[in-house]
């Protein structure tokens, strides 16, 4: 089944616009600028429209006005378990800890969609080099992205962006 909507999650309003969560919002933005015209009406391209936190309900929102199916969604988020300009592409999975996503799953009840999970961790970031603590992701997220660090994603994103547009000519999953 090919997926028809690409939907970034993320958090609305200006203090959040270049945050490390809001990478699947700055995905969508990257991916209408990189996407050749003629393949604009194959994959849909949408925003949540609230908090990461909410995200469920934004979500079904959309599906009822694309007329699709969870099976037909692509969802694209941060992941701070993966290392910045990382991306995984996967069906089916877990929340792994991801409000935003369980909030997704929770709300449709199922698992069985398409996720884009770019990384975000970067294991320097803030932290003075004798501690061997790990940052929690609520403690970093929120940040500002680096112009560093959106050169990263925007690396992960270019290689990913083939594999992304392939699922909207999928014929099965």
């Amino acid at each position: 089944m090919p997926v028809k909507l690409a939907i970034g999650l993320g958090n609305i309003g200006r203090a959040y616009a270049h945050t490390y969560h809001n990478v699947g919002f700055f995905t969508v933005d990257f991916i209408r600028r990189a996407t050749p015209r003629n393949n604009a009406a194959v994959l849909q391209l949408e925003k949540t429209t609230g908090y990461m936190n909410e995200s469920g309900s934004a979500v079904r929102t959309l599906m009822k006005r694309h007329r699709v199916d969870a099976r037909e969604i692509l969802i694209i988020h941060d992941d701070s378990d993966l290392a910045i300009g990382a991306y995984k592409l996967s069906f089916g999975r877990g929340a792994a800890g991801h409000r935003g996503v369980l909030d997704v799953i929770r709300t449709l009840r199922t698992k069985d969609f398409w996720r884009l999970r770019i990384g975000i961790r970067n294991e320097k970031r803030g932290q003075p080099q004798e501690t061997t603590r790990r940052m929690k992701a609520e403690e970093f997220v929120l940040w500002r992205m680096s112009a560093h660090d959106e050169k990263l994603v925007e690396a992960a994103l270019t290689n990913a962006l083939p594999a992304i547009l392939s699922l909207s000519t999928r014929t099965s999953t």
